[in-house]
């Protein structure tokens, strides 16, 4: 075997080589892509649990307080009436608002984060693409020199 016989096979052996080493690559780009997918989205469900869950504890602590406003009244004989009456409609509004806070403010976590999920997807399908196409190059690159004679 001769000199230029070697140095063709060690070229084209490159060409493959890299062509191989870039599917490989995006390949595994996409793999990390997709268990990151897979993180994010499960960490969005999670998180609109952890908001309604919230939002239940910070309506329940709210009715704790009216109620307790109430009972407080009763045993002092104060009425529902007038002032006290107000004030308990004024709390149960600003329960109402907390609430629909804590369930906005998990549901805006949650998108967040099913948005990073759908770029990491995206992300995962363009490294596998790109691979290809850098595959493509390398052969290319490698067919080229191998018609202009490699340079033997």
């Amino acid at each position: 075997m001769g000199l230029e016989t070697l140095a063709l096979a060690a070229t084209i052996g490159g060409g493959v080589l890299g062509a191989a080493g870039s599917i490989q690559k995006g390949q595994a780009t996409n793999q990390a892509a997709q268990y990151n997918t897979a993180v994010d989205t499960q960490r969005a469900a999670e998180e609109k649990d952890q908001a309604q869950a919230d939002t239940q504890d910070y309506i329940r602590k709210g009715s704790d307080t009216v109620e307790s406003g109430v009972a407080a009244r009763g045993v002092t004989g104060v009425t529902g009436e007038g002032s006290p009456l107000m004030v308990d409609e004024n709390t149960v509004r600003q329960v109402a608002l907390g609430a629909a806070r804590t369930l906005q403010g998990g549901e805006l976590r949650a998108g967040r984060l099913q948005d990073d999920a759908k770029l990491q997807k995206m992300r995962g399908e363009n490294a596998v693409t790109g691979s290809y196409l850098d595959a493509g190059s390398s052969l290319l690159t490698t067919a080229g020199k191998f018609g202009k004679g490699g340079g033997f």
